[in-house]
């Protein structure tokens, strides 16, 4: 059940929602060999078909020629997450473009498959882009006159990433131009 909810995951973070099975067999059972591990793949294909048939639904993953894709229908939360933060960032001047897509972030992506190396690269790459939108969301709220939301949103990137030293700096100027020079030096 495990590999074959890690299948579904793989392949949900992939471009396009699909990967070549050497791919898939490669990041999920690397240690096998080859025909082990195709096995392994098909037998996954196999029980997610199998779980999903006593309720009426289809299979999520289809093999077409040689790639292991998600049904088109399937929507991905990713996906819609990645869709609002560039429309926020291409723009940069509206408010509720950034809220939105910030309110798509639902925080670390896939917190039970840390130790997988395939979901390390898509989960920082989604955390950095909630902190993006988070910086830009600051900065407009500043210019906005609204320091209060600015600082806020400062302190939700400085929780995320304590090292982010950008964030900080923007954290001491923003109390610095309010006239909050306790807070700017702590």
């Amino acid at each position: 059940m495990a590999r074959a909810k890690g299948l579904l995951k793989l392949v949900a973070l992939a471009p396009d929602h699909r990967l070549h099975r050497e791919q898939v067999t490669e990041a999920l059972w690397a240690a096998l060999d080859p025909d082990a591990a195709m096995n392994q793949l098909y037998k996954s294909l196999h029980f997610l078909k199998a779980e999903l048939a006593p309720y009426g639904q289809p299979s999520p993953l289809r093999v077409i020629d040689q790639y292991v894709c998600l049904d088109g229908a399937i929507g991905v939360d990713t996906d819609q997450f990645r869709q609002r933060a560039a429309l926020a960032l291409s723009d940069g001047s509206d408010r509720r473009r950034f809220a939105d897509a910030i309110a798509e972030y639902s925080g670390e992506l896939l917190p039970s498959d840390r130790c997988e190396e395939w979901a390390t690269a898509p989960r920082e790459e989604l955390a950095r882009l909630h902190q993006e939108l988070l910086v830009g969301l600051s900065q407009l709220d500043h210019a906005l006159g609204n320091d209060r939301a600015a600082v806020t949103a400062l302190r939700q990137v400085i929780s995320g990433d304590p090292t982010n030293e950008p964030a900080h700096r923007a954290l001491m100027r923003l109390f610095a131009a309010v006239g909050d020079r306790g807070e700017a030096v702590r």
